[in-house]
């Protein structure tokens, strides 16, 4: 009998684990994605503790709780899918994650796709939902992004006001998603309930120009093209009050500026340098198959960065010089 019963000893322990336990690896492979993968994202979930020594084969987790959360990996997308998705600028999703609005699934960094599609999709649907049938056209309406940080105020008590009919929002007929909606000046300030907020190095008078004066200065006219260019993290600059006006307004610095030229070109700029009329150099850029820059595919107009446009333009000289 001593025999039979330390079988069934056997038996018993290898069918003491529940059912529904299982290691990451077997997820993993049903799912079709790396181990390592599921194995951070059940870690940060809190299904699998942090600390363990043991091989991924012997760390078990519950299969049936954390069924939805498997479900979830195989479809997470990576920034530029979800910039993409959203209509969303890279400074927008940004906020968005840190203020925790949206969450990634894993803030893992070495995981490359950690983002939800539904929870920015639902985002902009909801905002969507909540716009009033006017679009926001004229200078008393700014981005939810622009309105953060002229005032300092959160995007999110932004969003709750929205929400709550405490403010209205429009969308911009010139953009599409996420980066479309916009609020009223007079009602973000009402709601941060203080004057706009601004460093405190400009508190004294500036130094530099208006950003819309050298924008002008560059040949980009559109109004606001270079607060959109710096909202979205491309290009330097800071807040300050008019010594006037007292109103805050945006500027940037002779350094502000070198670090533009540094990066950027556009026509303006390009027939200043390389003494070519811009639109030879704008011929030229086409020609090698040079396009503007547009990350995500917003639309900055006839800007180029200078690193792939140079060496064109620099060649088109030489050719005329010979």
């Amino acid at each position: 009998m001593a025999p039979f019963l330390a079988v069934n000893n056997n038996c018993t322990l290898a069918h003491s684990m529940p059912v529904e336990q299982e290691p990451p690896t077997s997820s993993a492979n049903e799912i079709g994605v790396s181990t390592k993968l599921v194995e951070q994202i059940l870690t940060d979930a809190g299904a699998l503790p942090a600390a363990d020594p043991r091989p991924s084969a012997l760390r078990t987790f519950d299969a049936a709780e954390h069924a939805w959360l498997l479900a979830e990996i195989p479809t997470l997308v990576g920034r530029g899918d979800m910039l993409a998705a959203m209509g969303a600028t890279e400074a927008q999703l940004r906020t968005l994650r840190e203020e925790k609005i949206i969450r990634p699934l894993t803030k893992h960094p070495r995981v490359k796709a950690p983002w939800r599609l539904a929870d920015g999709l639902a985002l902009v649907a909801e905002l969507h939902a909540l716009t009033q049938p006017d679009p926001a056209d004229g200078s008393g309406w700014e981005g939810l992004q622009f309105a953060k940080q002229r005032t300092g105020l959160p995007v999110g008590a932004m969003l709750n006001a929205i929400r709550e009919r405490r403010m209205r929002v429009a969308c911009d007929p010139g953009q599409s998603g996420y980066r479309s909606f916009m609020v009223l000046k007079a009602e973000v300030d009402s709601l941060a309930g203080a004057r706009p907020h601004v460093r405190r190095r400009d508190e004294t008078t500036a130094t530099g120009q208006p950003a819309s004066v050298f924008a002008n200065s560059i040949g980009m006219r559109r109004r606001g093209w270079y607060p959109a260019l710096h909202e979205a993290g491309h290009a330097p600059a800071f807040w300050t009050r008019h010594p006037v006006t007292r109103r805050a307004v945006l500027y940037v610095s002779e350094d502000d500026e070198a670090k533009f030229h540094r990066r950027f070109l556009t026509p303006t700029t390009m027939q200043s340098e390389f003494g070519l009329h811009r639109q030879t150099c704008t011929a030229r850029l086409r020609a090698a198959d040079i396009r503007p820059f547009s990350p995500g595919g917003v639309d900055f107009g006839p800007l180029y960065l200078r690193q792939e446009a140079e060496p064109v333009l620099q060649k088109a000289v030489g050719l005329g010089q010979g």
